[in-house]
C-alpha cells in the first residue's frame, strides 16, 4: 500500500485545486518533505490529510467550526463554496497495481459527505478501510505540532489509544465496537421484540377467547329460546288479564253514568243567556229614552229661564224708570249669568230632575237680585200686553215641563222594574248554575274515573305493543306462536329472568358482532406471535453470540497488546539508546487495583484490568525518571525514538509529521533526519519541517508560498534529480 498523491481543493488556504504527488524512491517507500514560510499554509496540507480520514475534532484542525475549513476569501478572491480533500492509495504490483482514494466533501449549506473509489461511503466505514490498512487514524500516522509532546505529558489512560493502535489492536477494537453496537442493536430490537409480544399477546387472547364463545353459540341459544318463551308468554298472560279487568270496570262506570243522566246537558242553563239578555235590550231602551226626556226637559227649562228674565225686565221697566248700574258692572254681572246658562245647558241631559231644578232656581234668583238691582224704567206703551205674553208663554213650558217630569218619573220606575227583573233573572241564573256545578261535579268525577280507567287500559296497551315491538325486534318466532305461550305460562314469574335474558343476549351479540374473519385474524395473530417468540429466540442466541464474540475479541486484544507490548519496550530502549548515544528508557503498564470481595476480604483473581502506559526514560549518566521531568530537547529526542520504535514494531504504510522537530538543536536535528531516513526504507515519510538538516534526506521536496489572493501554491522540487 502506498499513498500516492493528495488533492485538496477549496481545504482552509488552498483555494483551487492542488495535487501534491507522493512518488516512490529507488531505495525505499520515500521520504517527501513539504517546507515554507511560517503562514504560507504548509500545516493545512497535514490537517486535510487529518480531515479526509474523518477528523472531528475542530482543536486538532485548527478551526473553531465545521464551516472554518472551507477557504473564506481574501480582499481579492471570493470564498468558497465547498472543501473537498481527496486521498489516493495504490496496492499491488506489477501489471495488477490498482487505485484506492477515499474522499470527504462539506458544503457551506451543511452537507457533508464521504466517498471511498468515487461511492457514497460512511464515517464507520472510512475508519474500518484505515484500520485494516493499519494507517492509525488519530494516534501517530499525522503527527502534528505539539501531539507528540502531547503523548508525553499525557495521563497513562490518556495514552492508551495512542498505543493501541502502535499495537495494531485497533481492528480489533472497531470490530469490538460494531459488535457492542449489534449488541446494542439486538439488544433493541429484543425490546421491541418483547413490547410487540406484550401488544399482541392480549389480542391473541382476546382472539382466542372469541373462539371459545363462538363454540358456546349453540348452547347459549338454546338456553335463550327458553327463557324467553317463558318470559314472553308470562308477561302477555299478565297483561290480557289486566286489559280484560279495566274494560269490566270501564263497561261498569259507563252504565251507572247512564242511569243517573249525568250525560245529558241542564236546559234550564241553556235558557237562561236569552232572558238575561233580553232584560238587558230592555234596559237599554228605557236608558236611551229616558235620556232623550232629559234633554227635552232641559231645553223646555232654558226657555222658561228666558222667559221669565224677559218678564222680569218688563215688571222692572213698569215699576220705575230705568237707571243703571255702571256698564262694567252691568256687563260683568250678564258674562257670569250667561256663563252659569252654559254650564247649565251643558250639564242638564245628565242631572236628575230634582238636582236641575235646584240649579234652575238658583239661577233665577242669581237673574232676579240683578234686576232688582236696576232702577225701574218708566211705564212704556205696550209693556202690560209683553208681560202678558211672555207669562202666558211661562205658563205653558211649565206644563210641558211637569208632563215631562212626569213621563221622566214613569221611565225611572221603569227601570227599576227592569233592574228588579234583572237581579231575579240572575238569581234564578244563580241557582240553576249552582245546581248545573253541582251535577257537573258528579259527572267529572265519574269522567275521571272514566279517564283514569282509559289510560290505565291505555297502558295496558302500550305494554302490549311495546312488548310486541320487543318480541318482534328481539325474537320475531315468539309472534307467532304467543298466545299457545301464554297459556302455557306460569303465574309466578321468576324476578332474575330479565337480568339473564340480558345477559345471554349480551353474549350472543358479542358472539354476533365477531365478524366471519376472526378465525382467520387469530391464525394469523398466532402465527406472529410465534414467529416473534421464535424471533426472540434467535435475537436471544444472537447476543449470546455477540457477546461471546466480545469475549474472544477482549482475549485477542489483550494477547496482542501483551505481546506487541514486549516487542515495543524493547524496541524503545534500543532506539533510546542510539538517540541518546546510552542511557535508558521503558514503557511501564499501569494496571488498576484488583477488586475485593465484600464477603470473603480477599482480593479477586482476574478483577484487575489496563489502564494505560508510562513512559520512562533518561540520557546518559542520569537517573531513570518520568518523560514529564526532562528537557523539552529530551523530550523531543524520547518522542522520536518512540516513533521509532513503533515504526519498526508496528509500521504504518505512511507518516507524516508537522514540524515534530522544531525544538530539536542542529546535532540532534541531524541526527533525526538519519533515522527517518532509515525509517522511510520500510514506511513512507511526509515531513513537514523548516529544518535544513531534515531536508536534505528528502527525495522530493514541496515548497509552500502564499499567494497576494491569500492563497497556497507549490512547487515541487526532486532532490535526486
Amino acid at each position: 500500500m502506498h499513498l500516492t498523491r493528495l488533492e485538496i481543493h477549496g481545504f482552509k488556504t488552498f483555494a483551487q485545486k492542488t495535487v501534491f504527488p507522493f512518488l516512490y524512491a529507488k531505495n525505499g517507500c520515500g521520504f517527501t518533505a513539504i517546507v515554507g514560510p511560517n503562514g504560507s499554509g504548509k500545516s493545512n496540507a497535514a490537517d486535510a490529510l487529518r480531515w479526509v480520514m474523518g477528523e472531528q475534532s475542530p482543536r486538532l484542525l485548527r478551526t473553531k467550526s465545521s464551516e472554518d475549513v472551507i477557504f473564506a476569501g481574501s480582499a481579492s478572491r471570493a470564498r468558497s463554496g465547498f472543501a473537498e480533500v481527496r486521498l489516493v492509495f495504490e496496492q499491488g504490483e506489477g501489471d495488477h497495481r490498482e487505485e484506492l482514494s477515499i474522499a470527504r466533501r462539506y458544503d457551506r449549506d451543511g452537507q457533508s459527505s464521504y466517498e471511498i473509489n468515487n461511492e457514497p461511503a460512511r464515517l464507520t466505514d472510512i475508519s474500518l478501510l484505515l484500520a485494516n490498512m493499519g494507517i492509525a487514524q488519530r494516534a501517530y500516522t499525522v503527527i502534528g505540532q505539539g501531539m507528540v509532546d502531547h503523548v508525553l505529558s499525557a495521563t497513562p489512560h490518556e495514552r492508551k489509544l495512542f498505543f493501541d493502535e502502535a499495537f495494531g489492536v485497533r481492528p480489533f477494537f472497531l470490530r469490538r465496537e460494531q459488535a457492542v453496537r449489534r449488541l446494542d442493536e439486538a439488544a433493541r430490537h429484543l425490546e421491541q421484540a418483547r413490547a410487540v409480544m406484550a401488544e399482541l399477546e392480549p389480542r391473541v387472547a382476546s382472539l382466542q377467547k372469541q373462539i371459545d364463545r363462538l363454540n358456546q353459540r349453540e348452547t347459549w341459544e338454546r338456553e335463550l329460546r327458553e327463557l324467553e318463551e317463558r318470559w314472553y308468554g308470562a308477561q302477555w298472560k299478565l297483561l290480557g288479564r289486566e286489559a280484560a279487568r279495566l274494560e269490566s270496570e270501564q263497561r261498569a262506570l259507563q252504565a251507572t253514568q247512564q242511569e243517573s243522566g249525568l250525560q245529558q246537558e241542564d236546559e234550564a242553563s241553556v235558557e237562561a243567556t236569552p232572558v238575561t239578555a233580553s232584560l238587558q235590550q230592555d234596559e237599554q231602551e228605557v236608558k236611551e229614552r229616558l235620556r232623550q226626556v232629559r234633554e227635552e226637559l232641559a231645553t223646555l227649562r232654558e226657555a222658561r229661564s228666558k222667559q221669565e228674565t224677559e218678564l222680569a225686565v218688563a215688571r222692572v221697566q213698569r215699576e220705575r224708570p230705568w237707571s243703571p248700574l255702571p256698564l262694567s258692572k252691568i256687563i260683568e254681572r250678564l258674562v257670569h249669568l250667561e256663563r252659569e246658562m252654559s254650564l247649565l245647558q251643558a250639564s242638564a241631559p245628565s242631572l236628575e230632575g230634582r238636582e236641575l231644578s235646584a240649579r234652575l232656581r238658583v239661577f233665577t234668583e242669581a237673574l232676579r237680585t240683578l234686576l232688582s238691582e236696576l232702577e225701574r224704567p218708566a211705564p212704556e206703551q205696550g209693556v202690560h200686553q209683553e208681560e202678558a205674553r211672555v207669562q202666558a208663554a211661562i205658563q205653558t213650558l211649565m206644563q210641558q215641563e211637569e208632563a215631562l217630569q212626569h213621563i221622566m218619573r214613569e221611565l225611572e220606575r221603569s227601570m227599576e222594574q227592569v233592574r228588579t227583573q234583572e237581579r231575579q233573572a240572575y238569581e234564578a241564573a244563580r241557582a240553576q248554575d249552582q245546581a248545573r256545578v253541582a251535577r257537573e261535579r258528579e259527572r267529572f268525577a265519574l269522567e275521571q274515573k272514566r279517564s283514569d280507567l282509559r289510560v290505565q287500559l291505555a297502558r295496558i296497551e302500550e305494554r302490549r305493543a311495546n312488548l310486541l315491538t320487543e318480541i318482534t325486534e328481539r325474537s320475531p318466532w315468539v309472534q307467532e306462536h304467543l298466545e299457545a305461550f301464554a297459556e302455557r305460562a306460569s303465574d309466578a314469574i321468576d324476578p332474575a329472568t330479565p337480568q339473564r335474558l340480558h345477559r345471554l343476549r349480551s353474549q350472543l351479540e358479542w358472539v354476533g358482532s365477531i365478524p366471519p374473519e376472526t378465525q382467520a385474524e387469530y391464525d394469523v395473530a398466532q402465527a406472529r406471535f410465534g414467529e416473534l417468540q421464535t424471533q426472540t429466540h434467535d435475537i436471544q442466541k444472537s447476543i449470546q453470540d455477540l457477546q461471546t464474540l466480545t469475549q474472544d475479541l477482549d482475549a485477542t486484544i489483550q494477547g496482542k497488546r501483551e505481546t506487541a507490548f514486549a516487542a515495543l519496550n524493547e524496541a524503545f530502549q534500543s532506539a533510546a539508546q542510539e538517540i541518546f548515544g546510552g542511557g535508558e528508557a521503558r514503557l511501564v503498564e499501569v494496571r488498576s487495583e484488583r477488586e475485593i470481595d465484600a464477603e470473603t476480604g480477599e482480593y479477586i483473581e482476574g478483577s484487575e484490568h489496563f489502564e494505560g502506559i508510562d513512559i520512562l526514560a533518561t540520557p546518559p549518566g542520569k537517573r531513570l525518571k518520568p518523560v514529564s521531568l526532562l528537557s523539552g530537547g529530551e523530550r523531543a529526542l524520547v518522542s522520536i525514538a518512540l516513533l521509532c520504535a513503533i515504526m519498526q514494531t508496528n509500521p504504518s504504510p505512511f507518516v507524516v509529521l508537522d514540524e515534530v522537530d522544531a525544538a530539536l538543536d542542529e546535532a540532534n536535528a541531524r541526527r533525526f533526519g538519519e533515522v527517518l531516513a532509515r525509517l522511510s526504507k520500510q514506511t513512507q515519510v511526509v515531513v513537514i519541517t523548516h529544518n535544513r538538516a531534515t531536508m536534505v534526506h528528502a527525495d522530493t521536496v514541496y515548497g509552500v508560498s502564499m499567494t497576494h489572493e491569500g492563497v497556497s501554491s507549490i512547487l515541487s522540487l526532486r532532490l535526486e534529480q
